[in-house]
Parts: structure tokens; C-alpha cells; sequence
């Protein structure tokens, strides 16, 4: 088999059961599937089990809470070491049928690629489209930094590391395949920078090699009240941690770590001033409160840009 579809598993009985049927359902079946219970409390195991029972392509393994980073590494533990590619699927997300096979074609076809990455669709908690103007786009846009500028890319263009350094423009982990041989290289998830530790990988692999870019959609992206991602604050903390560990590893070129020190400056001296302007607006305005909220933290974006 070519694929090993790890899917870390926390009471998710709720949505487990579509979420494994999307790999089942896949055009290209040469795949193994690994569900990591993480200490759940409700009846993810038994979901799990179930398919497992039915499908042999599917094993169940139970461990004791470890968050998502623990997870992810332990379903890499015990996943088929022979296979050639890698992908880490959040159990309440759904794979388009021609997901793996587009993904597949794509590092086949771009050998220096370390990983190949698609787009994703919003639904709902009844898995229904979700169309909502106020939520992120998942069009796939990306940019990067270059001579003090943000440069937009191309379609055709591959994610590479300064492109990643700007931002992490990967929606989510089930939308990446991984080639096998980078993700050794590249070593586990970091569990200290939840909940960024997937845009850490992603740079971490994007050291040696870009992203190759599939211009289609391969995930359904789920949005329910448990989302993670929904903490904006969280989210951008967790970005700053990312942030400041690269700048500091040997692990990276110095060259790489100039980018990163470079993209977080510029994007935390252009917070800065989006705070100051909305602190003038409230306190013409008289709201006081929201003016020493501005003022906060627009001094906290200069010492983190500083500290860059």
C-alpha cells in the first residue's frame, strides 16, 4: 500500500464514523488506516473498533490522553513503514474521493516536492455546505514577504518556505500528503506549541523542499463549536511560539531564520498600527475601555516585534 491516513481521535464518536468512510470511499483504495483513540471518554473506541472488525485495511489503537501532537506521533508509530506517503486527517474533516489520488499524482509528478497540498470546502456540523462570508477563504490564495512588499502567488507556484513563513496558509493537516522519507527527517509534532504545531511542521519540512499545489478541493472542513481553530487569540499565540522557536533553532539556515524574524516584524508592526488606528477611533468616540484595550495591545505588538 502507498498511504498511511492517521487520524488522531478524542470524543469524536459524533463524526468518526463519516470521517473514516470518506477514506473507504477514496478512488485510489491503496491506503492503510490508523485511528488513535486519545483517552476518550465517550464511544470513540467502539466506533473504531467496529470499522476495524469490518475493514482490514483499519486498526484501532487506544492510548491514554496525549492531546492532538501525542496523537498524530503515535499513529505515526504505529503506522506500515514501508508506505510512501503520510497524511494526518482531523476526525470530524471528510476527504473528497479523489483526494488521495490527486495528492498522490502530484508528489509523483514533482519529485523535489516534500509534500503536496490542496484546498478545502466549509460545512457544517450536519455536513452540509457552508457558505459564510465571515469566516476565512479556503480559496487557496497565498503570499509571501519580499522587499518589504506582499507578493501574491501564482496558482501554478508551489507553497515554499518563505511563502510559509508569512503565514500558514494550509487550513488543515487533512488537506497535506506527506512523502514518508520527509516526515522521518523532520521528526514529530512539537505538543508544547498547541495549537500551531501542524504550521511548525510544515516549516520544519519546507527546510529541504517545497509544497507541491493542487488547486482543487480534497477536504471538507468541518465548523462546529469545537473548533479550535475558532480561538482567534489562542491561534495568534500560538503563532508567535512558532515563531520565536525558529527563529532560535539550528536547525534552520540562518537565511531562514532571517525570513521568519523579517515576516514577524512586518506582521506585528502592521498590528500595531491597525491598533493605534482603532485606538484614535474609539477614543474620539469616548469608549475608553476599547482605547486602553488598543493601547495594550498595540504595545505588545511592538515588543514582539522587537523580540523578533
Amino acid at each position: 500500500m502507498s498511504t498511511s491516513v492517521i487520524i488522531p481521535a478524542f470524543n469524536a464518536s459524533r463524526f468518526l464514523p463519516e470521517t473514516i468512510a470518506s477514506v473507504q470511499a477514496q478512488t485510489d483504495q491503496d491506503w492503510e488506516l490508523i485511528v488513535i483513540n486519545d483517552g476518550s471518554t465517550d464511544e470513540t473506541r467502539g466506533v473504531a473498533c467496529s470499522f476495524a472488525a469490518a475493514d482490514s485495511r483499519i486498526r484501532a489503537v487506544d492510548q491514554a490522553q496525549m492531546g492532538l501532537s501525542g496523537a498524530r506521533n503515535a499513529g505515526l508509530r504505529n503506522s506500515n513503514p514501508a508506505t510512501e506517503f503520510v497524511m494526518f486527517l482531523d476526525s470530524d474533516d471528510l476527504l473528497e474521493s479523489d483526494a488521495i489520488p490527486l495528492l498522490v499524482d502530484a508528489l509523483r509528478r514533482d519529485p523535489p516536492a516534500v509534500a503536496a497540498h490542496g484546498n478545502a470546502r466549509y460545512i457544517d456540523d450536519r455536513s452540509r455546505p457552508l457558505s459564510d462570508p465571515s469566516l476565512p477563504p479556503l480559496t487557496g490564495q497565498r503570499s509571501y514577504l519580499g522587499n518589504g512588499a506582499i507578493t501574491v502567488l501564482d496558482p501554478e507556484c508551489p507553497t515554499d518556505f518563505c511563502s510559509l513563513a508569512l503565514h500558514n496558509w494550509i487550513t488543515t493537516a487533512g488537506t497535506v500528503l506527506i512523502r514518508r522519507s520527509e516526515m522521518t527527517k523532520a521528526g514529530k509534532f512539537d505538543a508544547k506549541l498547541t495549537p500551531c504545531e501542524d504550521w511548525e511542521m510544515w516549516l520544519r519540512l519546507a527546510r529541504s523542499g517545497h509544497f507541491a499545489f493542487v488547486n482543487q478541493v480534497v477536504l471538507a472542513y468541518r465548523r462546529h463549536g469545537a473548533n479550535m481553530s475558532g480561538n482567534l487569540r489562542r491561534m495568534y499565540l500560538g503563532g508567535v511560539k512558532v515563531r520565536l522557536k525558529v527563529a532560535k533553532s539550528p536547525e534552520y539556515s540562518e537565511e531562514q531564520r532571517q525570513i521568519v524574524r523579517t515576516c514577524g516584524r512586518y506582521l506585528e508592526r502592521a498590528g500595531m498600527r491597525d491598533n493605534l488606528d482603532m485606538l484614535a477611533s474609539s477614543a474620539r468616540s469616548g469608549r475608553l475601555m476599547e482605547s486602553g484595550r488598543h493601547l495594550r495591545h498595540a504595545i505588545q505588538s511592538w515588543y514582539r516585534s522587537m523580540a523578533q
